[in-house]
């Protein structure tokens, strides 16, 4: 059916029929014989399609429209957490201040 960046491949087949119907079955087969399952290491996109929460497996347009979205979200949230370390070093440099003076810091949150 597919392969991700990792080098797993996904399968698909039928067997069997319940109620006249023949049941799907879905399987990874991971790039290293060795490996451990960790749901995290796996793409949501394909873990979604394992589970059956989809019915297509993910296509090159999805996983890189997901992949560019991941990227963005990294980078704002490394943005923020820049930001939120500037605050608390301003934060604590006027507490040090007041702290000297004797008055009480102001909060800059």
């Amino acid at each position: 059916v597919g392969k991700d960046a990792m080098g797993n491949k996904y399968y698909r087949w039928y067997e069997g029929a319940v109620q006249g119907e023949r049941v799907e079955r879905r399987e990874v087969k991971w790039h290293t014989a060795y490996m451990m399952y960790n749901p995290n290491e796996m793409h949501p996109l394909w873990r979604m399609w394992l589970r059956k929460l989809r019915d297509a497996p993910p296509s090159e347009q999805e996983m890189q429209q997901a992949l560019a979205k991941e990227g963005a979200l990294r980078h704002k949230v490394a943005e923020l957490d820049e930001a939120e370390r500037l605050r608390r070093l301003r934060q604590a440099a006027v507490g040090a201040q007041a702290a000297q003076g004797g008055a009480r810091a102001p909060d800059l949150s």
